[in-house]
């Protein structure tokens, strides 16, 4: 599933048009053996970017202290 910042409600199912690979220039998190993989876009402009990084990555990083 793909999300974004908006104020919708019900969020719609999104086709990907494109495929989406990791690239040299990339910020990379986590465990390269992981079963998963989770490509995100953030701006440090979005208030709403920003706050994933205080309080929600450190909380994910202490459920799951094993993957980091």
């Amino acid at each position: 599933m793909l999300v974004a910042c908006h104020n919708n409600r019900e969020p719609k199912p999104v086709t990907l048009k494109n495929t989406v690979s990791e690239k040299p220039e990339d910020v990379v998190f986590g465990n390269k053996a992981a079963p998963a993989t989770v490509f995100l876009y953030a701006s440090y402009e979005c208030t709403y970017c920003r706050y994933f990084f205080r309080p929600d990555l450190p909380g994910i990083k202490e459920e799951l202290p094993g993957h980091w």
